[in-house]
């Protein structure tokens, strides 16, 4: 462990001037970053919350983690308190600058940047320590924590799974680029390009579980409730995006049994994400984005701010929920 905090003090140290500045390029009054907004109210009304980030950034990814709000951009990752009139906007000595993604578990919040590996911010420090040196792929896409406190990462070769702290990796699944993973009563699910996998036993060995079509998402919901979006009638790296061409699948038991689902706003057909919190329940679709206060028996539709694109991140946070125009998948 004092390895890798060492080697993580050496990145801290050799960062490129610009990175050590604390905001270069910030917005005048006129300019502001229009890059995050925040709502208190339910998505009823919108507050840009970028004062103080550079005019011309590019959000990648939104967090929290004790405490704090983090945004990943192409100029870094920056930190301030959700609970601001005018955020407080820092930014993080962290060794990649572009387009990281966020990942949350109980032991820590993790930060990966495409190809270049995983890292780890440690409790209460600035240093974020690198969990890849011994990763044999660096192409980390989603990472999970198993209630064993095991590490399992999805990449573009396979599923990977750590049991010392990132220290040393075993591959589990091989020949296999994996999306995304996700708890669900008890079990572990993976989307991969070939389709759904499901582990019971911590992410020591994974089963296919075979549907129709292709996946498209994968998200937990309400209730302790799996969904799974599938394309119908697609061939293989074929991407339709007529919303007819999808259906959703449900499962209450950790994805074992997987029947048709009519969960979402009315008229909706293809779902991007589901965001939940105590309170508030969000589906981003392809018409946009719509609350539900009821867990998904009723919904209305939320109005974003026009600088909104349809790849947006939602988080919530002590119900207030803040957005990012995001670009790509």
């Amino acid at each position: 462990m004092l390895y890798f905090i060492f080697i993580a003090l050496l990145h801290s140290l050799f960062l490129p001037t610009k990175s050590r500045d604390h905001l270069p390029n910030k917005p005048t009054e006129d300019n502001p970053s229009k890059v995050i907004y925040k709502s208190i109210d339910g998505g009823n009304s919108w507050v840009e919350y970028g004062e103080g980030l550079p005019v011309d950034i590019a959000a990648s990814d939104l967090e929290s983690f004790q405490g704090d709000l983090y945004l990943s951009s192409d100029k870094g990752i920056f930190h301030t308190s959700p609970h601001l009139t005018k955020p407080d906007w820092k930014k993080e000595y962290f060794f990649h600058e572009s387009d990281t993604r966020f990942f949350k578990g109980r032991q820590g919040i993790y930060a990966v940047k495409y190809r270049q590996g995983l890292y780890q911010k440690l409790y209460s420090t600035g240093i974020w320590l690198p969990l890849h040196l011994n990763l044999k792929d660096k192409s980390v896409r989603t990472v999970l924590e198993g209630q064993d406190h095991s590490m399992i990462v999805g990449t573009e070769t396979g599923i990977y799974r750590s049991v010392d702290g990132g220290q040393s990796w075993t591959q589990i699944l091989e020949k296999e680029i994996i999306h995304s993973m996700m708890q669900s009563r008890g079990s572990m699910l993976a989307f991969g390009d070939k389709g759904l996998y499901r582990s019971f036993d911590e992410g020591k060995s994974w089963d296919h579980v075979p549907y129709p079509g292709s996946l498209a998402g994968l998200w937990n919901g309400p209730g302790d409730r799996s969904y799974i979006l599938v394309r119908k009638n697609s061939q293989k790296h074929e991407f339709i995006q007529t919303g007819k061409n999808f259906q959703l699948f449900e499962s209450t038991d950790g994805g074992i049994i997987w029947n048709k689902s009519n969960f979402g706003p009315p008229d909706v057909k293809q779902i991007f994400g589901i965001t939940k919190s105590d309170a508030y329940l969000i589906c981003h679709h392809e018409k946009g984005l719509s609350l539900s206060l009821d867990q998904g028996k009723s919904w209305k539709n939320m109005e974003v701010p026009k600088t909104m694109n349809q790849n947006i991140r939602v988080l919530v946070i002590d119900q207030i929920i803040f957005i990012i125009p995001t670009f790509g998948c």
